[in-house]
């Protein structure tokens, strides 16, 4: 069944940005991802607690789009917290948490598509305002090392590719496995019926 826009949320701490904590009293920046249209809300905090993701679940998620139907977040004390639960079992919130990024436990790709179509991580907004590392390295590069530098991500993308490929081999055949384990061996003898033809899948 197709998700519905604003239904489902994937909620994570950005770490303390050191190069902005001289400008701003907010350290953190606090991003959610809508999982059916990939928009992003996030906002700056002073601090990563219980109290900080509750308000801005509320303020910024619930009031301008809808009680969401699931949040997916990981396990850090900020998220697993009476204060969430609380919100949650109050609107009917399934709190789903996962693993932090790490393929054995999500399956997942390490990178994006963009990255892996491309050669380059997508640029979020909010860099723009809050510059991030790789935003004042690339302003600080001149016109040759900024083509050394391209020309290195682009070598780099060969092998980031085949890993993608291995990894996707890797899930499907757990999925493979997964799905013959469940399927009882059927001894045929003589003159037994089967099945020639399925219409189901003419």
């Amino acid at each position: 069944m197709p998700l519905a826009p604003f239904k489902k949320w994937g909620i994570d701490f950005v770490s303390p940005v050191q190069s902005v904590i001289k400008y701003t009293r907010r350290p953190y920046i606090l991003v959610i991802t809508n999982y059916a249209t990939k928009m992003v809300e996030a906002e700056g905090t002073q601090r990563d607690d219980a109290v900080t993701v509750a308000k801005f679940l509320f303020k910024s998620i619930i009031t301008r789009y809808g009680c969401l139907l699931k949040l997916v977040s990981d396990k850090g004390t900020h998220f697993l917290n009476t204060v969430v639960d609380d919100l949650t079992f109050y609107f009917q919130i399934k709190h789903r948490k996962t693993t932090p990024y790490k393929l054995k436990a999500n399956g997942n790709h390490r990178e994006n598509a963009l990255f892996l179509g491309y050669g380059q991580h997508p640029i979020l907004l909010i860099e723009f305002e809050v510059p991030t590392h790789r935003i004042l390295d690339q302003g600080r590069l001149g016109g040759e090392e900024s083509q050394l530098y391209r020309l290195q991500e682009v070598m780099a993308l060969i092998e980031q590719r085949q890993e993608a490929v291995e990894r996707t081999e890797q899930i499907q055949m757990r999925r493979k496995k997964a799905y013959e384990s469940r399927i009882r061996p059927v001894t045929l003898k003589q003159d037994d019926l089967a099945l020639m033809h399925d219409s189901r899948h003419a």
